[in-house]
């Protein structure tokens, strides 16, 4: 048996990710760790990273890229290049 909160509380980092998943919107997100499988970006701000998988594009720390969630959950935020 587990117990849950009636009402989760979350960061507003997190609330706006939400708001650009639901709509389908694309964003700006910075590259902030780059290894030879995959890149890491800062998606709405420093508090949430997401990893996005090898690509032909060349990709460097402090790079924008165009990024949209294809899926959020608490524990888990998947993003695709645009």
């Amino acid at each position: 048996m587990t117990a849950a909160l009636f009402k989760q509380v979350f960061i507003r980092e997190y609330t706006q990710a939400q708001k650009y998943y639901t709509a389908k919107t694309a964003i700006d997100a910075v590259v902030s760790k780059v290894t030879p499988h995959s890149a890491y970006v800062s998606v709405v701000s420093d508090k949430i990273q997401a990893k996005l998988p090898a690509t032909d594009k060349k990709l460097n720390v402090g790079d924008t890229v165009k990024i949209m969630i294809t899926y959020l959950s608490p524990v888990k935020i998947v993003v695709a290049l645009v």
